[in-house]
């Protein structure tokens, strides 16, 4: 009878640790997945900066990355605005 209530509570031990272990790799996908959004994001704002929007449209690689419509938030942020005084990082007198 001891041996068997033993048993019973290594058994529901054990299942509790499993449970916490799945639910902390879960999460943890969860967040290596949004990581990896964020960085793509990132890169493809950078490569259109770099190449500019006119250029990208025209290369085959980035043209898909205007296209997908899960990056239009990166594509409106790496349009310029303004003319190249008012951009941030320029000195006044200085254009890109």
């Amino acid at each position: 009878m001891a041996r068997r209530r033993r048993r019973e509570r290594i058994t529901a031990a054990f299942d509790r640790l499993h449970d916490a272990v799945a639910e902390a790799m879960s999460g943890a996908v969860a967040l290596r997945g949004g990581a990896a959004r964020a960085h793509a994001e990132a890169m493809a704002e950078m490569w259109l900066r770099g190449e500019g929007l006119d250029a990208a449209r025209v290369d085959p690689g980035l043209a898909r990355v205007l296209a997908n419509r899960r990056l239009a938030d990166v594509v409106a942020r790496a349009r310029p605005t303004g003319t190249p005084r008012s951009r941030p990082g320029c000195a006044p007198g200085r254009t890109r």
